[in-house]
Order: C-alpha cells, then sequence, then structure tokens
C-alpha cells in the first residue's frame, strides 16, 4: 500500500529496520530498530492506527520522552566490560538517531504537497485506506488567475464511539462552519468510494467555483 511504503522509505533512509506490521483490534503494532555504532540493538515499538499522521505522531511521542541521562542510568548496572562514557555515548546516538527519524517525518509532511483535480484526490484518498483509516490530506482551490491562496479545507478520520466498521469522516473548513459527515462501508467498491469522497470534497467547498476537474494544491494534513 502507498502509505505503508512511504512509512518503510523513511525508516529505510534514516537507518532504521521493520518488520511487516501486526494489526489487533484496529490497531498496527510494528517493531523498529537499528544496530548502535557500539554493536547492540536500539528498538521500540509503534502502535498506530495505519495513518501516515498516527505513525508521525507516535514516533514524535517516543522523540520527546526520550532521556538520555535515564536511559544510561539503566544500562550502566548491566553495561559488562563498557565504560560508563561509552553507555553514555551510545544513549546520546539514540536520542540523535530518533530526532533524526522525527526530523525525517516533518520534512516529507512539508514537501509532500502535490496538485490533484477533485476527482483525483478522492482516488488518491481512496487508494490510502489501510484498515479503518484513510490518510489526512488538506486541500485548497488552485486558481491560476489569483495566486493568494486563503481558504484551505481538510478531511479527516473521526471516531463517533459507536464501534462501527465502516470508515466515518468528516470534512470541514478550517475556521468551522461547513462541516460534511459520511462514511465508507466495507462492502462498497473503488468506484463507490471515490464517488463519496468527491462528494464531500465539493459539498465542503460549496461556498467556491469548482466541480470535479477543479485544480486543488494537497497537502498532508499536520494538524
Amino acid at each position: 500500500m502507498h502509505l505503508q511504503k512511504d512509512i518503510m522509505n523513511i525508516l529505510d533512509k534514516t537507518g532504521f529496520n521493520c518488520v511487516e506490521p501486526t494489526s489487533e483490534k484496529g490497531k498496527y503494532n510494528i517493531y523498529i530498530n537499528s544496530r548502535t555504532p557500539f554493536n547492540s540493538d536500539f528498538g521500540f515499538y509503534v502502535v498506530y492506527d495505519g495513518s501516515f499522521q498516527s505513525f508521525k505522531k507516535v514516533v514524535s511521542k517516543i522523540c520527546y520522552a526520550f532521556d538520555i541521562d535515564k536511559d544510561a542510568e539503566k544500562r550502566i548496572p548491566i553495561r559488562g566490560s563498557a565504560s560508563i562514557q561509552t553507555v553514555l555515548d551510545e544513549s546520546k546516538w539514540k536520542k540523535e538517531k530518533l530526532d533524526e527519524l522525527l526530523a525525517a517525518f516533518e520534512t516529507y509532511i512539508t514537501e509532500a504537497t502535490f496538485t490533484f483535480t477533485v476527482s483525483k484526490l478522492a482516488g488518491y484518498i481512496v487508494d490510502s485506506i489501510c484498515k479503518k483509516y484513510i490518510t489526512e490530506y488538506d486541500f485548497t482551490v488552485l486558481d491560476d488567475a489569483e495566486p493568494q491562496i486563503s481558504s484551505w479545507y481538510g478531511i479527516k478520520n473521526i471516531n463517533t464511539g459507536f464501534n462501527s466498521s465502516c470508515i466515518e469522516l468528516f470534512a470541514d473548513y478550517y475556521g468551522g462552519g461547513c462541516g460534511v459527515y459520511n462514511r465508507i462501508d466495507e462492502e462498497m467498491d473503488r468506484e463507490e468510494r471515490v464517488d463519496i469522497i468527491e462528494k464531500m470534497i465539493l459539498q465542503v467547498m460549496e461556498q467556491e467555483v469548482c466541480d470535479k476537474d477543479t485544480k486543488l494544491l494537497v497537502q498532508l494534513s499536520s494538524k
């Protein structure tokens, strides 16, 4: 799937290895690891909902929670023949590696900007579906005659708390007041799913002059 390939590529570029994620109760669990310069394993689990944004959010929490001194303190009593300085240097390396990984995800979000028609964006979103989640995108009308871009919209996953088996979506204007809800059922084919999302995009942008062939500037949602 496209989304998972993006995640895997970022991990590969930053020197992390991983296995295919396992799935349980609507969540994905993936083990990520790397060999330190001191030839030991540095790894951690990421539990996320299948979306790019969820994965990045978990990595961010792990990165900010990592404490060099606490990590070294835990390992000093079991360091074997390694010096205390070596243990401390390895902990510093781990923190730098986590910072590098988080920066790679943030850079990807910043640079992942596309130009799609409404119809193509709907298809792209459908193809990003993983389990019960879509990759979340923000978008605005790309008007060649009017370079000033001000009205941004987004489409996101929502959880209504009713334990539904369908994918529940909400689209709105950043500023509110244009909210649109819809859902995608498991038995729907790709054409039906694309039609639903296309209509959501057009409905949320009803104040704009647009149709399914209108060009949009599209970004991965970072919110």
